[in-house]
């Protein structure tokens, strides 16, 4: 009887650290941030450009890339899906420019502001910017 009951508590310690271990990998696995997707358009090419590469707002990262393709009404345009913070102040004046990272030629969107001076109206989801050399 001894046997057995050891058997059983060795089960159950196993059966609720696999539970628990499940349910540790699920509450780290998710990104919860809301997101508000913008569509910058480039007319040049997006050398170093890759998907889930970081997008600041003036230098703090708010969002990520989530799809580069060619405009399907203009294949001379480059189409980059990001999808940036909801409480990150995208106005209607940002513009979007490409940075490097350090030395290994992979580029990040860089979002600025062309006029800091005027008021802030948020930029409506969706949006197309600009993307300036």
């Amino acid at each position: 009887m001894e046997n057995k009951a050891h058997a059983l508590a060795a089960g159950l310690f196993v059966l609720l650290l696999g539970l628990a271990l499940a349910a540790c990998v699920a509450w780290f696995q998710g990104d919860r941030t809301e997101r508000v997707h913008y569509t910058v358009v480039a007319r040049t090419g997006v050398p170093g450009l890759n998907l889930k590469a970081p997008v600041k707002l003036r230098g703090v990262e708010v969002g990520y890339v989530e799809h580069i393709g060619f405009d399907p009404q203009d294949p001379r345009q480059i189409l980059v899906e990001i999808a940036v913070d909801a409480a990150a102040p995208v106005s209607a004046s940002t513009h979007a420019q490409l940075g490097l990272q350090g030395v290994t030629g992979l580029s990040f969107v860089s979002l600025e502001e062309a006029d800091s001076a005027g008021a802030l109206t948020r930029a409506a989801p969706g949006t197309r910017i600009a993307l300036r050399p």
